[in-house]
């Protein structure tokens, strides 16, 4: 590895940013560790997000920025950034979740002690009001207790550490089914073999499982990222496939998508064996968006 470059490439993608982007890039400008690069990827945006970019660059020589010609959605912009990193280590910040000033520091840290471990993250605090943790429906906690073969307080965390055979990592994280930990640091050299195109429903699960692989997850025992839950998993399904961030037939038979992606990546054993899942989740996201409309 190049001495010269930075140790840590930090991806920014973001479309119509304009009232929060300065917030974001603040954060990461005042990390305690401060050898990284950042990259900026605006996804067409058509508010004054540009601008507001040019004027961090004039300040910081280490941002990178660049500007789709048209909007590629979310996946293929994040997938834009992963290839153009140079640094070891390589996470995304996207421009409405934030980090604590010690995210890089301690993430490294593990990191950097442990090869076997190929993202870290620390715990997640979800902030706004678009979720309600604590009032699960009866439907809810049947689905965590008897569906997910996971204990129901385990199942409130937003990410989850996964080591062993990686058999038994995939279908715990199959099961556990949250997408936090893809906005971790990971290996890059790991990262940049870890593509996974879109459209594609559960598209940040498919990455979690497919980045097992590589090696193991480790959660730090303090909270280090702050998660908007208004997020892009927030929008609905219907408004998913408006932005093509989903295929039309997931919105019939919502997964099918992510089942047929793990047929193909991870194996028929593992989709056989988890089929139960599939099952009761498809059924479950169907009803849920039936229910809104």
């Amino acid at each position: 590895m190049d001495n010269n470059l930075p140790l840590v490439t930090i991806g920014v993608p973001v479309f119509n940013g304009e009232k929060i982007i300065k917030k974001r890039l603040d954060s990461i400008i005042n990390q305690t560790y401060q050898n990284f690069e950042v990259i900026i990827s605006d996804n067409a945006s058509t508010d004054g997000t540009s601008e507001l970019c040019e004027q961090f660059i004039d300040k910081n020589k280490y941002i990178q920025f660049f500007k789709q010609k048209k909007n590629v959605g979310f996946i293929e912009n994040f997938n834009f950034l992963i290839k153009k990193a140079n640094g070891k280590y390589f996470t995304i910040a996207a421009v409405d979740d934030g980090w604590e000033p010690d995210f890089l520091e301690k993430n490294l840290e593990i990191l950097e002690s442990n090869e076997e471990i190929v993202g870290s993250i620390g715990k997640v605090k979800y902030f706004g009001d678009a979720t309600n943790k604590n009032n699960p429906s009866k439907i809810s906690q049947f689905l965590k207790k008897i569906v997910r073969r996971q204990n129901v307080n385990t199942l409130e965390k937003h990410v989850i550490s996964v080591s062993g055979k990686f058999n038994e990592k995939v279908d715990k994280y199959l099961r556990f089914n949250q997408g936090s930990f893809v906005y971790g640091v990971f290996r890059t050299k790991d990262i940049q073999k870890n593509r996974i195109s879109g459209p594609l429903m559960g598209w940040d699960l498919a990455f979690i499982l497919n980045i097992l692989k590589f090696g193991d997850l480790h959660v730090i025992d303090k909270i280090l990222f702050h998660k908007y839950a208004g997020g892009l998993s927030n929008k609905g399904i219907i408004e998913s496939y408006k932005r093509h961030e989903i295929l039309f037939y997931d919105v019939i038979i919502p997964y099918v998508s992510l089942f047929r992606w793990a047929w193909k990546n991870i194996g028929a054993k593992f989709c056989i064996r988890n089929i139960d899942w599939f099952f009761i989740l498809s059924t479950y996201t169907r009803y849920a968006m039936l229910k809104k409309l």
